[in-house]
């Protein structure tokens, strides 16, 4: 798929409004795959919490028409079974999903999936995320939780504890507190690990069959998981149920996070944030942070912020290394810390001179993250500056970004004089933006894929799995085999093995289309 933000960002305000949060209009077309119908069936179903980012996406998305539904509806039952716990399967092996539903082999081999699934590596997925969803509705309540069921008693076999924990948590009620226990620490250890979906989803299964010293904790762990997805609505209200029943840990986590949705929903007192405001702000996103990869990012970015009202040389310097230890993207962070380090990076290659550059990193960064959040709705005014550079930065794109941002947003004057700071900082940081962007797989030339793709293809060349890369980029494994047989379909190879011997010698692009 070929990112084109305005197309599904107009089919969504037609239908909702301005108030769209363009990372959610991206995720929705790619979804619909661009179809216009199918964008507005989606955005007809969303509250306006959900297209603004605020709160969390429906997993699975609402379903809508495709080609798909016929094939699903010719298929015999042991078919249609084992598309059902495809569908379900958190791990998506082969092995695991024909065992747990009790399947033969020439079902999959010699039935009639082909045109729904494909398999890669022993891993079975989806071709189009549509008939993934479109299973899962069609799936009753009762025969969801016997699934789930099967599927973890698979997983336990084979020793997979977080599978097995997972596929647990769907069985409603849990009424075993044993249970709930550890469903709350694995969520607790996926915050950690920054795999803030999974984390949130589990705590809040937990909830209700915790003893109350526990609860604070899963409401903590809830609260702070849609935190840094960027929900900032979901996180609000969860965690303000910490202060009613949280220890005193968990309490200072959701106070810091609180100070920071207050400072980012209600925007600067003054013109901008004071070198003080500023300050309490970074502090208290690390205070709240689990994830060691965001509390260091976080408190590098507030050493940066510190810098720059009066120390721009240093500032230049702790730029750049702040760049070279993450990257572009910036690899290991929750959504809504990259947000912040991507929009600096930004600020100092724009107010460098370097507007080429600054549009390069928004190209990246608009599909993908919640950039409404950092810098007091200031992306709107980059976006006008830097749009003789990507002619995708319409109008419709900043009305978006203008009419969910804060109550008091920054406007950026062009050349830097509202910051104090201008064209002679950035001199190091841009060196190490090109570098960066030089050894990131997006800008190499060849197989035309969207951004998502090429972060995907990138991990997938690390050799990481399916889940791996879900939890690296905070995304579903569902969404990631999508992203997967994309990718194979552009490369016109059936597996990762020969994805691999292909790709010895070319590299592939972010799409510009």
């Amino acid at each position: 798929m070929v990112w084109e933000i305005s197309a599904p960002l107009r089919a969504m305000t037609a239908v909702i409004g301005p108030a769209v949060a363009p990372h959610v209009a991206a995720r929705i077309g790619a979804y619909a795959r661009g179809d216009e119908r199918g964008i507005r069936e989606v955005a007809e179903r969303l509250s306006v919490h959900q297209a603004r980012g605020a709160s969390a996406l429906p997993d699975p998305l609402p379903v809508v028409a495709g080609p798909y539904v016929e094939e699903i509806d010719r298929l015999r039952p042991a078919e249609r079974r084992l598309l059902t716990f495809t569908a379900l399967s958190v791990t998506g092996l082969v092995a695991d999903v024909l065992d747990a539903a009790g399947i033969d082999t020439d079902v999959l081999l010699f039935g009639r999936l082909n045109a729904l699934i494909g398999v890669d590596s022993s891993r079975v997925f989806f071709r189009d995320e549509r008939a993934l969803s479109h299973v899962v509705h069609l799936t009753s309540a009762a025969e969801t939780r016997e699934v789930h069921a099967a599927l973890a008693r698979s997983a336990r076999r084979r020793g997979d504890h977080a599978a097995s924990i997972w596929h647990a948590a769907h069985v409603p009620p849990i009424t075993e507190e044993r249970l709930a226990r550890t469903i709350l620490a694995t969520a607790e250890k996926h915050l950690r690990e920054g795999r803030i979906s999974r984390a949130r989803l589990l705590a809040m299964a937990a909830v209700a069959a915790l003893p109350d010293d526990l609860v604070g904790r899963a409401w903590a762990c809830a609260g702070l998981a849609a935190f840094w997805a960027g929900e900032l609505d979901d996180a609000a209200c969860w965690l303000a149920r910490v202060r009613e029943r949280g220890d005193e840990r968990t309490v200072h986590e959701a106070d810091a996070a609180a100070l920071v949705i207050r400072a980012l929903t209600e925007g600067p007192q003054g013109v901008l944030y004071t070198q003080a405001e500023s300050a309490r702000i970074f502090a208290a996103m690390a205070d709240a942070a689990r994830s060691p990869a965001d509390r260091s990012a976080l408190t590098q970015l507030g050493a940066v912020t510190n810098a720059l009202y009066d120390r721009p040389d240093e500032a230049d310097s702790l730029q750049a290394r702040l760049y070279l230890s993450f990257g572009a993207p910036s690899a290991g962070l929750t959504p809504h810390a990259e947000a912040h380090v991507t929009l600096m990076h930004v600020a100092i290659q724009s107010q460098s001179g370097d507007r080429a550059g600054a549009a390069r990193l928004l190209t990246d960064a608009v599909p993908r993250l919640p950039l409404a959040l950092p810098a007091a709705g200031i992306v709107s005014s980059y976006l006008r500056i830097l749009g003789a550079h990507d002619q995708r930065f319409d109008q419709a794109l900043i009305a978006a970004y203008e009419a969910i941002g804060p109550a008091r947003p920054l406007r950026y004057d062009g050349d830097g004089t509202a910051f104090g700071h201008g064209p002679s900082l950035g001199r190091r940081a841009s060196a190490a933006t090109h570098l960066s962007m030089q050894n990131s797989v997006s800008s190499t030339p060849a197989v035309a894929l969207s951004a998502r793709q090429a972060q995907v293809l990138q991990l997938l060349e690390d050799g990481r799995s399916n889940k791996q890369i879900a939890d690296a980029l905070g995304i579903s494994p569902r969404t990631v085999e999508v992203h997967v047989g994309e990718i194979l379909r552009k490369y016109k190879v059936r597996t990762r093995t020969e994805l691999m011997s292909l790709r010895s010698g070319r590299q592939p692009r972010a799409s510009h289309h």
